[in-house]
């Protein structure tokens, strides 16, 4: 479930834009932490230690919500993977079951 869990992550986070610190340093430099939250998704770990401009609270309410998308995400893969592999097993002819399932023990 984590290697799952971490994949999405790292997928959904190579989709938002980074932003340097260059360009926070001056809007930090007046207001601790900005009210306009940082767009996209920002995995946890990014959020908590190197995001000035985030929050604690901040930093928990979206990794709540960034929990919830990522386990729904989670187990719809699941459940794609074991429909595959009952569609698989149906539509194998019986004498190719065995086998089948005994390449499915050894992976």
């Amino acid at each position: 479930m984590y290697r799952i869990h971490k994949a999405i992550d790292t997928v959904l986070a190579s989709f938002t834009p980074s932003v340097g610190f260059s360009t926070l340093a001056p809007m930090l430099s007046r207001i601790p932490y900005p009210s306009e939250a940082p767009k996209g998704w920002i995995p946890l770990y990014t959020m908590v230690t190197f995001r000035p401009d985030i929050s604690y609270g901040m930093a928990r309410r979206r990794a709540a919500w960034q929990s919830r998308c990522l386990r729904i995400a989670e187990w719809s893969i699941i459940a794609a993977v074991g429909a595959f592999g009952a569609w698989l097993l149906a539509a194998t002819p019986r004498r190719h079951a065995d086998a089948l399932m005994y390449y499915f023990a050894i992976w």
